[in-house]
């Protein structure tokens, strides 16, 4: 059974009769569904996969290159290799930045009870 269309009762459409829709929601979703056909049309394409995997790894051999390179510059002597000796150098500047700083605060403290000293003195 078919429902009794909605009546106004104000404003300038005062008793005419109004159906209820879905608006223009119908015309949104066919729009997107284009665009989502669009987005969709070329399909899946095997050599674009294939492409896409051996630049990968194109990039990964690259990085494998680097890092055997840093090795064998580490081994000559060059630089500090990864792992451990990186860590040890990473402390050991830690170790001397901490020393500076303890250098600094105590230079001025000392320079702190000096001028306290002064200003007693006057």
């Amino acid at each position: 059974p078919r429902t009794k269309p909605t009546q106004l009762s104000h404003g300038d459409l005062v008793g005419q009769t109004v159906y209820m829709t879905r608006g223009n929601q119908r015309d949104i979703d066919r729009a997107r569904a284009a665009a989502r056909a669009k987005a969709h049309a070329g399909g899946s394409s095997t050599l674009k996969d294939a492409e896409d995997h051996a630049n990968k790894l194109r990039a990964k051999q690259a990085a494998a290159e680097e890092r055997r390179e840093a090795e064998r510059a580490a081994a000559a002597g060059d630089q500090p290799a990864t792992g451990q000796s990186r860590r040890a150098s990473g402390e050991a500047a830690d170790a001397d930045k901490r020393e500076a700083l303890r250098v600094a605060r105590e230079a001025a403290e000392a320079d702190l009870i000096r001028e306290h000293e002064e200003a007693r003195a006057r």
